[in-house]
């Protein structure tokens, strides 16, 4: 009869669901949560990535809350829940600020991310004022090869919100400015004038 008690429990524990975890252990939740999404579980996904935010709130844990909320967020960019993504972005947006400072190359990433979101969302004035931000803190960085990099990609995200707008002149100005830096790094210029 014991035997068949715990064959029973352990039948009852298997099928109860993720592994539950003690208040606070973001990072269980986390793990759990991008494990969950690699699977293409994104329901149970979404329920421990927002789990781990909470517990990380509840730990007062900035990196636990930066990562958390960066994987929420491209839970809901992949699926394309922009608008539920937009809120997320914006929690780490301001969660950046706060560790890293207005001129952090993290901080820019969360506007850009965010920045990007919102003209998926096809709210481009919103979109220009965030990646706007994310270029003046990419034009204060030291010109390298990654910064280059990212000074393309978020002159890119300009140009396309420009261009849904129906604005062709700075459409033109920041794609050109773009191609201008991609033709310098081919020509071997890697650290070339901006």
């Amino acid at each position: 009869m014991k035997l068949a008690h715990i064959a029973l429990m352990l039948v009852l524990w298997a099928l109860s669901g993720p592994a539950s975890y003690a208040a606070g252990d973001w990072q269980a939740y986390d793990q759990e949560g991008e494990a969950k999404y690699k699977a293409h579980d994104y329901a149970e996904s979404e329920v421990l990535l927002r789990k781990a935010v909470q517990a990380a709130q509840a730990e007062n844990s900035q990196a636990g809350l930066d990562k958390s909320l960066s994987d929420l967020g491209w839970l809901y960019t992949d699926q394309k829940r922009f608008a539920d993504a937009e809120p997320i972005y914006n929690q780490f947006l301001q969660v950046r600020l706060k560790a890293f400072g207005a001129t952090s190359m993290k901080t820019e990433t969360a506007y850009r991310l965010l920045g990007n979101d919102q003209h998926a969302e096809g709210k481009n004035p919103a979109a220009l004022t965030n990646l706007l931000e994310a270029l003046k803190i990419v034009e204060q960085q030291p010109a390298t090869d990654a910064t280059n990099d990212e000074l393309m990609g978020v002159l890119k995200n300009i140009a396309v919100v420009y261009k849904a707008e129906g604005n062709t002149t700075e459409y033109q100005a920041y794609s050109q400015r773009a191609q201008t830096l991609a033709f310098q790094y081919l020509q071997g210029k890697h650290f070339g004038n901006r």
